[in-house]
């Protein structure tokens, strides 16, 4: 748990930005470990993490004081999370092939248009592309 005394989120809270880098500085590892618990990739933990710390910024004005700052902002992490995985199943299934090739990872389905399936004749017949 990160030890945050009342008169730097004040401090921050108000604009101060020196305030406001010790607050991030602090907070920006616990966000990154929660989000790779929930995630389980390190890239997309730090996405998420630098995601967390800006929406923290925008909504530390509002912060009231009712639960820890840790507490408040792993709750902000969560949030963030949640997008990304609701973001994530949105891509239709020929945008996961392309991620996929992208990553250099082999291909799970050929579809005539997938990065990964060969191509010429070979294409129609691995696809049954134009098959009768």
């Amino acid at each position: 748990m990160v030890a945050v005394d009342e008169r730097t989120v004040q401090a921050a809270r108000t604009g101060n930005k020196t305030a406001l880098a010790t607050l991030l500085r602090g907070l920006a590892d616990p966000w990154f470990r929660f989000s790779l618990s929930l995630l389980g990739d390190a890239d997309r933990a730090h996405e998420a993490a630098q995601e967390t710390g800006l929406r923290f910024m925008k909504a530390l004005p509002a912060f009231r004081g009712d639960s820890q700052l840790q507490t408040w902002s792993l709750g902000i992490a969560l949030n963030v999370v949640r997008e990304m995985r609701r973001k994530a199943r949105q891509i239709p299934e020929a945008g996961q092939e392309y991620l996929a090739a992208a990553r250099g990872e082999p291909a799970r389905s050929c579809t005539p248009f997938s990065p990964a399936c060969p191509s010429g004749s070979a294409r129609r017949s691995c696809c049954g592309f134009l098959r009768r």
